[in-house]
């Protein structure tokens, strides 16, 4: 299964406190490493961002996410130039950026001051924008940032991840204006980036608390969270090779192997199909 790119590009020109991009760079990749869905994403950072970086970077990397962190303005977003001075982009430049190579970027955000007007231009391009009606603190954005990607983590549609975002805010004591545009002929209250099958129940107790620990190569590694039995799963192509649960070979007197391929054969071959 392919993995949704997350591209944040953060600008810092001279003058802007990188240490507060820093720490919110890092509590996003905890929320995403936290939920039950981490697998489903692949998260990129770009640092310094100048203008033609957003061009580069969205064609190299072809994101379904494209993340602004920042600085912005009125009449634009504030990139930073070669000498790392700010050099303002228009909206209308990040929209011909999505439409000429963006078409992989479904969702978008523009965590920066005043960047409605931008969110509201690349609506035209992108099935839903985040942008910020007003001023936004490095706390609320951090806040935000939290809610938010741990709601898609968990596998929690755009609309609802946005609102457990504004919930964060508000328990952080931190406030800002910020609206979810959606284009015309998309729900986003179905629209979400973990669309795999169910994780099937746990072959020990029988329940659906079996979450996607870690993957390394061909091989998969689930935790229940009610039994606390650990699964590890070897997988070449769509044939199952091994699998141990808790070190035993038998799971209520069925050999494991049958098991796995009676209850979740379809499950694996979507999973561990990359």
């Amino acid at each position: 299964m392919k993995k949704h790119c997350i591209l944040l590009m953060a600008a810092n020109p001279k003058g802007i406190n990188r240490s507060a991009l820093d720490r919110e760079v890092r509590c996003i990749q905890d929320e995403l490493d936290r939920g039950g869905h981490r697998h489903c994403f692949d998260f990129q950072t770009r640092w310094a961002a100048e203008p033609l970086d957003s061009l580069r970077e969205v064609r190299k990397l072809q994101p379904t996410v494209l993340h602004f962190a920042g600085r912005g303005e009125a009449s634009g977003l504030v990139f930073q130039d070669a000498d790392g001075r700010p050099q303002v982009v228009s909206a209308e430049a990040i929209a011909e950026v999505l439409e000429s190579a963006g078409a992989t970027v479904r969702l978008a955000l523009l965590i920066a001051c005043f960047s409605e007007a931008q969110a509201h231009a690349l609506l035209e391009h992108v099935d839903c924008v985040v942008g910020v009606r007003g001023d936004i603190s490095p706390a609320a954005s951090r806040s935000f940032a939290i809610g938010f990607y741990g709601g898609l983590s968990d596998g929690a549609s755009v609309a609802v991840a946005f609102r457990q975002g504004r919930a964060a805010m508000k328990l952080e004591a931190a406030s800002a204006c910020l609206e979810l545009l959606v284009r015309n002929g998309v729900d986003a209250e179905r629209f979400t980036l973990t669309d795999e099958p169910k994780v099937p129940p746990c072959p020990v107790c029988n329940k659906d608390t079996l979450k996607v620990h870690s993957q390394s190569g061909n091989k998969l590694f689930l935790v229940c969270e009610s039994c606390f039995k650990s699964v590890k799963i070897t997988h070449d192509g769509s044939v199952v090779l091994k699998v141990l649960v808790a070190g035993a070979a038998t799971i209520a007197g069925i050999e494991a192997l049958d098991y796995v391929h009676a209850h979740w054969a379809d499950w694996l071959d979507v999973i561990l199909s990359a």
